[in-house]
């Protein structure tokens, strides 16, 4: 079956494997503990949070979602949010039938995953004690593991000082440490200045256009590099040497024909382990005071951070921020014909922002548009 032209990607690069939700282990000698610790964490979290429960570090078949555990019945890995979340927005994502792609598709749909099994250096997770196994840390099984808290009543005997301890009737504390661990150790904040359009409607090249002085592909991205670590411009390979790119770091369109998504999702592609911070190059307006608004307030546990639009409040996806799993969900979406930044954000777990001056989010695409602009600024 060959893929439609405006889909079509190029490049014959194998990218790393989609980033997914982080995974927090939980585990302990008691079940019953350990299951009263998740429940507790489920109604703890920030209710717009979408939290997948899966059993073991090899995603086998075991579940939370006994009764009284809070989990839905089950989510559908080709439409995840076609499922009816529980009231603790708790989603399974695996069933014994399911193959690693399906579980991956599930797996994309949410903001955090809780497990069962023993935490590891790449994966912090949680002891949990009950009160016959408070003073001793040996049912750890050996060394202690890498831990984000230990949960119980007391601090066991050789849990290193650096761990804290967090009683189980303090769900709210423990889900506050958890996510503050985790926004701690956001990825990179690299900057796109998306300027590979055809600019029909203004009838020239839009990333040529001068406001300020200079390019405004230039000056975007001069906005983007005090707050990111590295910063491009997205445009077509055929225009890396044009006069208004060339001498640019540069990032080609690897999917074709999808507009700005595509130069997102080209961005992800490139750069697996980090977000993006990513403008559209007519936004006059836009000011280092927005953009610094918009990375205070990102939310790294969320697929994206945008945002809401200065004329109908929907979010303002040209001047947002995608977190680096935001790829495997847009290609989730994509593979249901969803190809527009915006739905994307709308069908996905985002966080919204208030713009401080909604001024800046005003985009310029025809000739009038730029005379009114250009004598404004």
């Amino acid at each position: 079956m060959s893929v439609p032209d405006r889909h079509a990607h190029r490049g014959s690069k194998t990218p790393a494997r989609p980033p997914l939700p982080p995974e927090i282990p939980v585990y302990g000698p008691s079940p019953a503990a350990v299951r009263a610790v998740v429940e507790g964490l489920l109604r703890a979290f920030p209710s717009d949070l979408r939290i997948g429960l899966m059993q073991g570090f090899g995603y086998g078949a075991g579940l939370y979602g006994a009764a009284g555990s809070g989990a839905s019945s089950g989510i559908n890995p080709m439409h995840p949010q076609s499922s009816s979340p529980s009231p603790s927005r708790s989603v399974r994502v695996d069933a014994p039938d399911w193959d690693a792609r399906e579980r991956r598709a599930a797996l994309a749909a949410c903001d955090l995953i809780l497990s069962e099994g023993r935490p590891s250096a790449e994966r912090p997770g949680l002891l949990v004690l009950d009160d016959a196994a408070q003073g001793n840390i040996d049912v750890t099984g050996g060394p202690v593991p890498s831990l984000l808290a230990c949960v119980g009543a007391a601090r066991p005997a050789g849990l290193p000082p650096e761990i804290p301890v967090i009683p189980a009737d303090r769900p709210e504390a423990l889900a506050a440490l958890v996510l503050e661990r985790l926004r701690a150790q956001a990825a990179p904040l690299y900057g796109l200045v998306l300027g590979g359009g055809r600019s029909e409607r203004m009838g020239t090249d839009k990333a040529a256009l001068a406001y300020h002085g200079k390019p405004q592909i230039r000056h975007s991205l001069e906005l983007l590099e005090p707050l990111c670590a590295r910063a491009f411009v997205s445009c077509r390979a055929e225009q890396a040497a044009d006069p208004v790119f060339a001498g640019l770091p540069q990032i080609h369109d690897a999917f074709l024909g999808m507009g700005p998504m595509g130069g997102i999702l080209s961005a992800l592609r490139a750069h697996p382990g980090a977000a993006f911070l990513v403008i559209a190059c007519d936004l006059p307006f836009l000011d280092a005071a927005t953009l610094e608004s918009l990375a205070r307030g990102r939310e790294p546990l969320r697929a994206a951070t945008a945002f809401a639009g200065p004329q109908d409040g929907l979010p303002e996806p040209l001047c947002a921020i995608y977190e680096p799993r935001a790829y495997a969900r847009a290609l989730q979406l994509l593979g249901q014909g969803v190809d527009c930044p915006r739905k994307f954000i709308l069908n996905s777990s985002a966080a919204i922002l208030t713009a401080p001056d909604m001024r800046a989010l005003r985009n310029v695409n025809d000739p009038g548009d730029y005379r009114e602009a250009l004598a404004s600024i």
